[in-house]
């Protein structure tokens, strides 16, 4: 009973951070940045340690057309108490170097229910609302999607279909000037 209760305020904590989203104006602002053409310019939130970090490199660094991408790496907490604000405060340090890239790309590999709660935070969610450039989340859940997956401009289920969907904007790109 105990576990339920604690699943039951975790989605209420949730659906009052979506609410607050909708109520404050923030909801689809990320959402309505529009793709540049060509990103190559990558801003990442994630851990060093990371395995899904790790397999998003190796998808961008490998990729088949040849592609260069500069990714640089923002180390946030991506569980915990801190989590939320570490996230929350690299956002905004890309925020201010924004000229430096063209996408942001917040991810990290699978989790459960408790591991995931700092993606619903408002702190987190508002940050990546905010953002002056479109976020895209790969938090590596199948079965849950955060209220971070919600507002950011595009959402992928794990770090390697974020780097697939990055590697397709550019296969578009060239496809098009092809013709």
């Amino acid at each position: 009973i105990k576990g339920e209760y604690t699943l039951g305020g975790l989605l209420s904590d949730r659906q009052k951070t979506v609410d607050d989203l909708k109520r404050n104006g923030l909801y689809d602002m990320n959402r309505q940045i529009e793709l540049p053409l060509v990103p190559q310019r990558i801003a990442v939130l994630s851990a060093l340690d990371s395995k899904g970090f790790e397999d998003a490199i190796h998808v961008l660094k490998n990729n088949q057309q040849g592609y260069g991408f500069d990714v640089r790496l923002f180390p946030v907490m991506l569980q915990g108490n801190r989590a939320a604000l570490s996230i929350a405060e690299q956002l905004k340090q890309i925020s201010e170097r924004r000229t430096e890239f063209d996408i942001v790309v917040l991810i990290r590999g699978g989790g459960g229910n408790v591991d995931l709660h700092c993606f619903n935070s408002y702190t987190l969610a508002e940050a990546v609302a905010l953002c002056p450039l479109p976020v895209i989340t790969g938090i590596g859940h199948t079965a849950d999607v955060t209220v971070a997956d919600e507002v950011a401009a595009v959402s992928r289920q794990t770090p390697t279909a974020v780097a697939q969907f990055i590697i397709s904007q550019c296969e578009q790109f060239e496809n098009g000037i092809k013709r």
